[in-house]
């Protein structure tokens, strides 16, 4: 499939739902903004979906959401994209991230990592009675490289985090 070319003086801007559901207000609400930036801008709005969790991510939903915009009145550029078909370039970007040595495994569950920062926002020196953020804390950043390679080896799921400090 052949690549549009768009216009780099042109504003470009994305919608990107996850079609684990059906659109609900906050993405109508997400895509109107988005759309009305085009509008005044004379650019682009591109639909991306973003549908590399195949555990919940169905065809369905997909078509419902891409119903639903329609009927909502949203014009986006065709085709639409969608992630998956787009894995060998993420594959490729990620290489190079590791080999830049920016990025990490990360082997914590969500609920670790909410534990984790429940348990820091209790420490006095953090919690200055202002809210505080949901921040990754880092908690896999400085494993060893043998824990790592045990932890891949013993097929541990993991995201890769990048090392922003």
């Amino acid at each position: 499939m052949g690549r549009k070319v768009i216009d780099r003086d042109k504003l470009v801007t994305r919608f990107a739902p996850s079609p684990t559901g059906y659109l609900h207000l906050g993405h109508a609400y997400s895509v109107f903004v988005a759309q009305s930036v085009v509008r005044q801008s004379g650019g682009t709005l591109l639909v991306r979906m973003e549908d590399i969790d195949s555990s919940r991510c169905r065809s369905e939903y997909e078509q419902a959401i891409l119903d639903d915009l329609e009927w909502l009145g949203i014009i986006w550029e065709k085709p639409i994209r969608r992630q998956s078909d787009h894995i060998a370039e993420y594959r490729k970007c990620l290489r190079k991230l590791s080999n830049l040595g920016v990025i990490y495994p990360c082997f914590c569950s969500r609920k670790e990592i909410k534990l984790e920062v429940e348990r820091m926002n209790q420490a006095p020196h953090i919690n200055d009675g202002t809210e505080i953020s949901f921040i990754y804390p880092g908690t896999c950043r400085s494993l060893k490289a043998d824990q790592v390679h045990n932890n891949i080896c013993s097929g541990m799921p993991y995201a890769l985090r990048l090392d922003a400090k």
